[in-house]
Order: C-alpha cells, then structure tokens, then sequence
C-alpha cells in the first residue's frame, strides 16, 4: 500500500529553470523538475533568489512499529560451553490513530 499524496509545495518564480514543468505528481510520486541552465547552486546569489523549502503533506495509514524498549539478558555457561540469550521488548504503534 502506498502513502496518499495529499498537497506538495511548488516552488514559486523557477519557471525559467524548469524545462517542462516545476513540479509533478504521479500516484506516490513528486517529481521536482528537470531543471536546466542552472547556475553554480552553492553561490549566494543562487541561494537567495532560488533556494525555498519543500513539504509533501502525504496519509501513510498503516502501522509504524517503535520500540520504546529492549532488555536483552546473556547467559554465557562455562560449564556446559552454551550461550542462552532471552529478549524482552516492548513495542507500540507510532503510526496514525
């Protein structure tokens, strides 16, 4: 299952850098550009003029697994040379309500 795309920033006053469109989408997918003719995108003059964030307010409904913790015991025997290790996790549910 795929994250529903629900609204994408695009970037304002790029027209003249972007060859077919500034942005895009596709199902799951935003696709920013392709750009051409641009200029060094480290100089300061680029990055004042051009440079704008980007946000994708996307739905993602299934489960996000977190462990909040994880206790791990080791056993090693000298005797009856084994290794017994045992687990104990806790997990919880991060993903939407």
């Amino acid at each position: 299952m795929t994250p529903d795309i629900i609204s994408y920033t695009e970037p304002k006053g790029v027209d003249a850098l972007a060859g077919e469109a500034v942005a895009s989408k596709t199902g799951a997918i935003v696709v920013y550009g392709p750009y051409s003719d641009l200029p060094p995108s480290a100089a300061p003059d680029f990055v004042k003029q051009y440079q704008q964030p980007v946000t994708v307010h996307y739905k993602h409904s299934q489960p996000v697994l977190e462990v909040t913790t994880l206790k791990r015991a080791v056993e090693i025997s000298h005797w009856g040379a084994n290794l017994n290790t045992q687990d104990q996790l806790t997990l919880y549910n991060a993903g939407p309500k």
